[in-house]
């Protein structure tokens, strides 16, 4: 279900900001596939039953042929968003690597996405 999320868009039922969550969440996938020279981090799992491991691998490997800076970090029997308190130390190590590397690299300022109303 999530994979059908992230490639076909879904709704948020009973938000209050529901068209604009639509419109950030729906077919993101797609969206940031076409991002270049963006820096992204994966955390997974093969025992993940809702993000497939390979499926993330393919995208990570496609954002890669983009000339994006990808960082893969693949956990060992944690399940779906479980990966941080099964292996806190290396996922803080992880995070925190990737955060520092993204702003030493970035030479941009930030762009924000604009508050719901």
């Amino acid at each position: 279900m999530a994979w059908e999320f992230c490639t076909q868009g879904a709704s948020f039922v009973g938000s209050p900001c529901r068209e604009k969550y639509l419109l950030v969440s729906s077919d993101w996938l797609t969206r940031i596939c076409g991002l270049k020279n963006h820096a992204f981090l994966f955390l997974y799992s093969e025992t993940d039953a809702v993000s497939p491991s390979d499926k993330i691998e393919m995208v990570a490997n496609y954002l890669r042929c983009r000339e994006n800076r990808v960082s893969l970090v693949r956990f060992e029997g944690s399940e779906h968003v479980l990966h941080y308190y099964m292996y806190p130390q290396e996922y803080l190590s992880a995070v925190s690597t990737f955060i520092r590397n993204a702003l030493e690299s970035y030479d941009r300022p930030p762009t924000y996405w604009d508050e719901c109303h």
